[in-house]
Parts: C-alpha cells; sequence; structure tokens
C-alpha cells in the first residue's frame, strides 16, 4: 500500500515539476481515504440488515446525499435519527408520532431493494428506510 504524502511534502515537489503532474500527485494521494469509504459503502450494502435512513427531499441524489446508517436497526435508533435531521423544527417525534410504512419496491438504488416511508402524524413525510425497524 502506498503511503499518501503529507502536506509539507507535496508543497516541497509543488514548484519542481510541470502543473499537471503535480494536480495528479494531488488527486492520487486522495485516493487511499476514497478507497477506504468505498470499501465502508460496500460492506453496508452487502449487509441487506443495516438500516439506512435518508430524509425526503427533491431528488433520489439529493435524498441519498442524506443518508445515515442507523447503528442497531430499532425504532428507538429511527426516533434519534429523525430528531436530529429536524431538531431546527418544533416537531414531536416519538414511537407514537412516528411511522413506518410499505412504499414500494425501488430498483434505481441499491441497499433499497425494498423502500419504507417514514411520516410523523401532523408533520408529513420526513424520509425513507430500507429496512422495517423492530
Amino acid at each position: 500500500m502506498v503511503t499518501p504524502l503529507r502536506e509539507h511534502q507535496l508543497g516541497l515537489i509543488k514548484g519542481h515539476i510541470p502543473a499537471h503532474f503535480y494536480q495528479t500527485i494531488v488527486e492520487l494521494n486522495k485516493l487511499p481515504e476514497e478507497i477506504a469509504r468505498l470499501n465502508k459503502r460496500i460492506e453496508e450494502l452487502e449487509n441487506p440488515l443495516i438500516l439506512r435512513f435518508r430524509e425526503h427531499r427533491g431528488s433520489l441524489a439529493e435524498s441519498l446525499a442524506t443518508e445515515r446508517t442507523v447503528k442497531d436497526n430499532t425504532l428507538g435508533e429511527l426516533i434519534a435519527c429523525v430528531k436530529a435531521s429536524l431538531s431546527t423544527y418544533p416537531v414531536d417525534v416519538n414511537a407514537d408520532t412516528l411511522s413506518v410504512e410499505h412504499y414500494c419496491k425501488d430498483n434505481r438504488q441499491v441497499g433499497y431493494p425494498e423502500t419504507y416511508i417514514v411520516s410523523i402524524k401532523r408533520y408529513g413525510v420526513v424520509g425513507f428506510t430500507n429496512y422495517l425497524p423492530q
């Protein structure tokens, strides 16, 4: 495995090589953390029991950008996740006000073969999840 260069090492070579080579080195230097992020995502997607919550947004891409993994696959953890995403709104989120219902089969995104809609009474749709919490 290649060790990424430190900032001061990049600074030392910057003036001594053509700019396009330097830019390539900077981009390659980011690969180890990108690979680690992708490996984590692959692990999450291969395990269908990992509960993922994403907020309701205008498009699928915008919604997926808000995706969070719920630690224990429980309703309590999902409630905590929804509370965090609605922290700036005066909304009462608890087991009585939150509902999770089957929404559709969704083949657009890996990890969401079944999509469940997450709603709050007197508020509306908050987001979606890939798994019905226990």
